[in-house]
C-alpha cells in the first residue's frame, strides 16, 4: 500500500472533515512509519569524523589550562554579542577538531572575566593568542576566514602540522 503524506486527510469538503476522521487518516502512516527498519540499521560502517569544542575558560582555570599545558594553546577572546565573533565560532570547532591532541583550543569570554581582559590588553574583539610555554605569541584582533586562521595557528605552531 503506497504511503500517504503526513497529516493530509483524504479530499473532502471542509465541512466533512472531523477531527475524528483527521486522526483515523494520519493512523496508516504511522504505522507505515513504525514498520520502517531501524535507524541503527541503516547506518553505515564508515569512520565517522567526530567534532571537538573549545573549552571554555576563566581566570580561575587560566595557568593550569593555558599557561601550564604542555601543548600550545589557541586562545580566542569572544564575547556573546559580538557578530566577528558569532562567526569565528565555527572556525573555533574546526580547529579544535583538525588539530586534536596537538592544540588545545580554548575560549575566554570577556564579558564574564575582567582579570584576562586587563593581563593581556584585550581592546578589540574577537582578539586571538597562541600560547606556548606560558608566553603569548602573535596576539591578533579581528575575524578571519579558514585559511588564514590555519595560516595564523601554523605560524605561531608549527608543531601542530
Amino acid at each position: 500500500m503506497p504511503l500517504s503524506p503526513a497529516f493530509v486527510p483524504s479530499v473532502a469538503p471542509i465541512s466533512s472533515v472531523s477531527r475524528s476522521s483527521f486522526v483515523s487518516s494520519v493512523r496508516p502512516v504511522a504505522y507505515h512509519a513504525a514498520q520502517l527498519p531501524s535507524y541503527a540499521s541503516r547506518v553505515s560502517h564508515s569512520v565517522v569524523k567526530c567534532s571537538w569544542k573549545p573549552l571554555d575558560i576563566t581566570s580561575e582555570n587560566f595557568e593550569s589550562d593555558v599557561l601550564k599545558s604542555d601543548k600550545p594553546v589557541l586562545v580566542d577572546f569572544y564575547a556573546e554579542w559580538c557578530g566577528p565573533c558569532k562567526l569565528m565560532s565555527p572556525l573555533m570547532d574546526w580547529a579544535a577538531t583538525e588539530f586534536k591532541g596537538k592544540l588545545k583550543v580554548v575560549k575566554v569570554d570577556t564579558d564574564k572575566d575582567d582579570v584576562l581582559i586587563d593581563t593581556y590588553s584585550i581592546r578589540g574583539l574577537p582578539t586571538f593568542a597562541v600560547f606556548k610555554d606560558g608566553e603569548a605569541f602573535g596576539v591578533r584582533e579581528g575575524a578571519m576566514g579558514k585559511p588564514a586562521l590555519e595560516d595564523y595557528i601554523l605560524k605561531y605552531a608549527p608543531e601542530v602540522a
